[in-house]
């Protein structure tokens, strides 16, 4: 195969995706939109074209559902050789939830924070700047809470989630810190929902995880209580 041949890097992830099992769509995206002042750039908007999308490069292309989600190697192929850069989403529900925290600390930090309490964390996307989407068992409906230092999001049926290496509306790419397969079962979302309402700002995080707490980003968290707890 050329290089002209190749897939484009998110037809690529798709089909990855697909092959493990996880069903995918494609999704809008972010394009220039149109400047303010003559000369210069316009902020980015949804590929939809609506100037009041409601969810900006967060919604399927064409007339696709979430119910269209599929591991059908052909059909990925005809959405992005039609449209290349499509987002790779998969739809919240029959495969996987998602509970997105919105929060300033290093996320380390907050999955060490999480493994003294006790709590696995499974796969982990970086989603722009501090957001943070912890891929959870399926199950659940939509809730949204404001905490003292930040917010947290539970995806509830219908809603999607933008795989990497898929673009956000600020321009972000979405980026596995702990990639599926890599990091053992998604947790319960619902443990993981009600403990982030908890979660201390970043200084009082940085005093209280020790250092065996915050090397476990790379290992899922999976430690005991015991093992990262100091006296």
């Amino acid at each position: 195969m050329t290089a002209a041949e190749e897939p484009s890097p998110r037809l690529a992830a798709a089909l990855h995706y697909a092959a493990a099992g996880i069903p995918v769509l494609a999704s809008h995206f972010p394009v220039a939109g149109r400047p303010r002042v003559a000369g210069e750039q316009g902020p980015l908007a949804c590929s939809c074209g609506s100037a009041t999308c409601p969810m900006p490069a967060r919604h399927p292309i064409w007339a696709v559902t979430t119910d269209d989600a599929t591991t059908d190697p052909d059909e990925l192929v005809r959405w992005w050789v039609g449209i290349p850069d499509a987002g790779v989403a998969t739809a919240a529900g029959p495969a996987l939830g998602m509970v997105e925290l919105c929060h300033r600390a290093p996320v380390d930090l907050i999955v060490g924070w999480l493994a003294m309490r006790g709590i696995r964390t499974g796969p982990l996307i970086a989603a722009g700047r501090a957001h943070h989407q912890f891929l959870v068992a399926p199950g659940g409906g939509w809730s949204f809470r404001m905490i003292e230092h930040g917010s947290v999001l539970r995806l509830g049926s219908g809603g999607l989630i933008l795989l990497p290496p898929s673009r956000l509306i600020d321009g972000a790419r979405t980026r596995w810190l702990r990639p599926l397969g890599t990091a053992g079962p998604p947790p319960s979302g619902d443990r993981l929902f009600r403990a982030l309402l908890r979660l201390p700002g970043a200084v009082e995080l940085a005093g209280s995880v020790p250092p065996e707490a915050v090397k476990l980003l790379s290992t899922g968290g999976e430690a005991s209580r015991s093992a990262v707890n100091q006296d």
